[in-house]
């Protein structure tokens, strides 16, 4: 994951595909949330083959189960757009409620962001 390191216990693919979701929990959590919230999921679903699938129940699940995270919802479905374009899907729409481009850059520079400006903000997804 770019300089971030994950647990081997999270599947590499599943890494890949919610790379910044992934990266949130890690830096909110620690490597022992993130492995307990992996675990919880692994408990309560039975592994799918095809990656998205895999990748849209954990989403499912986090969402149950890591809400408190800011945004962490709002990343996970823009990731998942991501990848829907790239299996050949149509255009997305993905709503943010704070400035995703500053979100999206702390992520990439491997942290958290300090401030957001709130709001409502849609990002549209082209393939």
């Amino acid at each position: 994951m770019n300089g971030c390191r994950v647990d081997t216990q999270v599947p590499h693919e599943l890494a890949d595909v919610l790379q910044y979701t992934v990266r949130m929990v890690l830096l909110d959590r620690g490597e022992p949330g993130l492995r307990e919230l992996f675990h919880g999921y692994r408990r309560a679903h039975t592994y799918q083959p095809r990656v998205l699938r895999e990748a849209a129940d954990f989403v499912a699940y986090l969402a149950e189960h890591a809400a408190d995270i800011p945004h962490l919802a709002e990343v996970a479905e823009y990731e998942l757009a991501l990848h829907r374009i790239a299996d050949g899907g149509p255009a997305q729409r993905v709503r943010f409620s704070c400035e995703p481009t500053a979100l999206l850059t702390a992520l990439a520079e491997l942290r958290l962001p300090d401030r957001l400006q709130p709001g409502d903000y849609e990002l549209v997804v082209m393939p």
